[in-house]
């Protein structure tokens, strides 16, 4: 199947950079760890919680970005409207229970 013969040397060679390369990339993966939440303070009205990975030297890649649950006072309108759907539908007799989740992203 394979005819062409490579020479000894360049076969050792390509032999211990894999292993040299494989080694590296073991290390690496290795010290990765899971960092405590940061709280960003740059918004006032929801402090949301990141999550990093840690390990690596000049970056540090984003896990998630998760805000605590706070309600907007520009969305209040809309809840109001929201609940009174709701309730008049509950008066009804129509549903007996509803729940409503709504998040807004950038």
């Amino acid at each position: 199947m394979f005819n062409k013969k490579i020479p000894l040397h360049f076969a050792i060679l390509m032999t211990i950079a894999g292993i040299v390369i494989s080694c590296l990339l073991s290390f690496n993966f290795r010290k990765n760890k899971y960092v405590e939440p940061v709280v960003d303070n740059s918004l006032s009205y929801c402090k949301p919680t990141v999550k990093r990975l840690n390990g690596y030297q000049y970056i540090h890649p984003l896990l998630f970005a998760e805000s605590s649950p706070c309600e907007s006072e520009k969305l209040l309108p809309l809840k109001n409207q929201v609940e009174s759907i709701i309730n008049s539908y509950k008066v009804s007799g129509v549903i007996n229970s509803a729940s409503v989740y709504l998040r807004q992203l950038n």
